[in-house]
């Protein structure tokens, strides 16, 4: 892959991860009374979630890329 390639793979990778991050967030703090937003991105699973989250959309669109190039 070219650097503009892999540039464009890594920023996409990593606005799924933030974002599947903020939407866990927010569903754990709709369904847990007494506890913040801040205290939902906080929590561990949440992070965990957003880093899966990352991990698996870079190897999925690098995958897709390597396919595009066949």
């Amino acid at each position: 892959m070219d650097k503009q390639v892999l540039r464009n793979t890594i920023i996409k990778s990593l606005l799924n991860g933030v974002l599947g991050w903020v939407i866990f967030a927010l569903v754990v703090r709709v369904n847990r009374s007494g506890i913040t937003f801040a205290q939902a991105l906080a929590i561990k699973e949440a992070i965990l979630l957003g880093i899966a989250a990352c991990l698996g959309s870079f190897f999925g669109y690098w995958r897709l890329e390597l396919k595009k190039r066949k």
